[in-house]
């Protein structure tokens, strides 16, 4: 008697999820910082090539970066992909941005400030600290648009809020006050 075997069906949603893609490039970016102080930046500590509070702030920054990559940011990050069904759309969209954001401040803005500093003060001498910069510099144009948009869409709303159609009645709106100025009666 034979036995037939099962047919499985193919996974229908085994694609990576856009957040699980950025989860992955903070990560590489930070392996990638740690790779780059080990072989490149740490051995120029005492030799001159650079100072040393510039090796230092290296340190200093991808440490604290790569801490808060994993610690912090990581998990607001991944949040909203494992736990989506159970969340409402607004907590998943403030645990992702807010992950993104906290990365950005604390890692990417000083980080892309000394990889484009090494360059432009040493050159391209080295075909790893390259792709370092390209790494650094992508995660900061992903963490600068988020924290762009975040920051334009609470306006927006707090300007809609205070002055749009959904104010009440005890607050003046915009066209009212551009009109009583126009006629003179501010």
């Amino acid at each position: 008697m034979m036995r037939r075997l099962a047919v499985r069906k193919p996974l229908t949603g085994a694609r990576p999820n856009m957040l699980t893609c950025i989860i992955i490039l903070y990560g590489l970016n930070g392996i990638v910082n740690l790779v780059c102080f080990i072989i490149y930046i740490s051995p120029w500590r005492n030799t001159g090539y650079m100072s040393n509070s510039f090796v230092n702030a290296y340190c200093v920054f991808f440490t604290v970066g790569l801490a808060t990559t994993i610690f912090i940011g990581g998990p607001l990050i991944y949040w909203p992909y494992v736990y989506g069904s159970n969340m409402s759309p607004k907590a998943r969209r403030n645990a992702a941005c807010l992950g993104i954001v906290l990365n950005f401040i604390v890692h990417d803005f000083a980080m892309t400030y000394l990889e484009i500093y090494l360059v432009v003060v040493k050159g391209w001498t080295e075909i790893f600290l390259a792709i370092s910069l390209f790494l650094t510099v992508l995660c900061f144009a992903i963490g600068f648009m988020t924290l762009w948009i975040s920051y334009t869409w609470k306006l927006s709303k707090i300007l809609q809020i205070r002055f749009g159609g959904a104010a009440g009645s005890h607050t003046l709106k915009v066209s009212k006050i551009a009109k009583a100025d126009v006629d003179g009666q501010i």
